[in-house]
């Protein structure tokens, strides 16, 4: 299996190299090097596109992501920072930036951030699961989370991923028959 994941970390860069236009052959590199914990891999795969492509908000959260992977939360804020300048609608990045901040002790901060993509998008998905979140940070009480949870379900009434976090949480209250 060691060998599969070489092969493809080197397909990966072959296909990163032939086209200076596409990103998504570098996000899968920086995303299969962070999910090896190999983050310093990860981190020369987000400067080799942030240097490929320099306006990509996309290049310069992946970046965030992995400083934010490592505990540097100061480098991993500036690269939040700069992806939203790039792209201020950019739900990843504000998305990662509210985690960032909730990760400080900034829960304010973070509701907000999470609060103005819902103003643009009220029904993200992420932005919805990102308030749930803050509120089981915030040790409110299980009930408002699972509100929370329902409100991105019925968002998004066709996506797994909101029931599959409504289950945890109920799981983790040990509501079994609810969940």
């Amino acid at each position: 299996a060691a060998g599969e994941v070489e092969q493809g970390i080197l397909d990966l860069e072959a296909l990163s190299a032939s086209d200076p236009n596409a990103r998504e052959p570098d996000m899968a590199l920086i995303a299969t090097y962070m999910r090896g914990r190999n983050f310093d891999k990860a981190l020369a795969a987000a400067d080799a596109l942030i240097k490929k492509q320099p306006q990509s908000s996309a290049a310069h959260n992946a970046k965030g992501a992995v400083y934010a992977a490592t505990g540097d939360l100061k480098n991993a804020r500036q690269s939040f920072e700069k992806a939203l300048a790039l792209d201020p609608n950019s739900v990843d990045a504000a998305y990662n930036f509210a985690t960032l901040e909730a990760t400080e002790g900034n829960t304010a901060d973070a509701k907000k951030r999470l609060e103005q993509i819902l103003a643009k998008d009220s029904k993200s998905e992420r932005a919805l699961l990102g308030l749930a979140q803050l509120q089981i940070i915030s040790n409110a009480p299980a009930a408002d989370v699972a509100a929370a949870i329902e409100r991105a379900i019925v968002a998004n009434p066709t996506s797994t991923q909101s029931r599959l976090a409504l289950i945890t949480h109920l799981a983790r209250q040990k509501e079994w028959k609810a969940a």
